[in-house]
């Protein structure tokens, strides 16, 4: 089977705040930039090869879930 890409989308705020800890202990950690607020890209690399997660604001998280859109165009 062909390895796949992942993007974990995840909103900004409290939310990603709630969620981070539980990305930390099951071994998926974001590059150092995910965490530079000054930082405005929206895709980010993570120490897993093939999973990428991306930051946007919380109302634009089932946009990218429904559409597959990503900052590629489409998350494959």
């Amino acid at each position: 089977m062909k390895n796949r890409n992942f993007t974990i989308a995840l909103p900004k705020g409290r939310i990603l705040e709630s969620v981070l800890p539980i990305m930390l202990k099951i071994g998926i950690e974001p590059e150092k930039g995910f965490f530079d607020e000054k930082d405005r890209r929206l895709k980010f690399n993570s120490n897993i090869n093939n999973i990428n997660i991306i930051r946007v604001r919380s109302f634009d998280v089932v946009t990218f879930l429904a559409y597959g859109g990503g900052p590629d165009g489409f998350c494959r």
